[in-house]
């Protein structure tokens, strides 16, 4: 029967203390990967919903490729203001 040292028994229960806080913050990791996922289709489908609504409204937006000149890309907004 081999006796163990206290040395190796103490490293043996860092080690485990180590993998332990390593599972955890996998699994922490692991959730919060899947929030971001969901936030990012949400965001991906608000911008679609948001891009139609606008074509809708404007007609089709300009691609950046096809315009010569960044600075002459405009979008005007009306925002009429509440008077009482």
């Amino acid at each position: 029967m081999r006796t163990q040292f206290p040395a190796a028994h103490t490293e043996n229960v860092t080690v485990v203390g180590w993998l332990l806080q390593v599972a955890e913050m996998h699994g922490e990791l692991m959730e919060f990967n899947e929030f971001l996922q969901k936030q990012l289709l949400s965001r991906e489908s608000q911008l679609k919903h948001l891009t139609e609504e606008l074509v809708s409204l404007r007609g089709p937006v300009s691609t950046y490729d096809k315009m010569p000149d960044l600075c002459t890309f405009c979008v005007y907004l009306f925002s009429p203001t509440c008077r009482f």
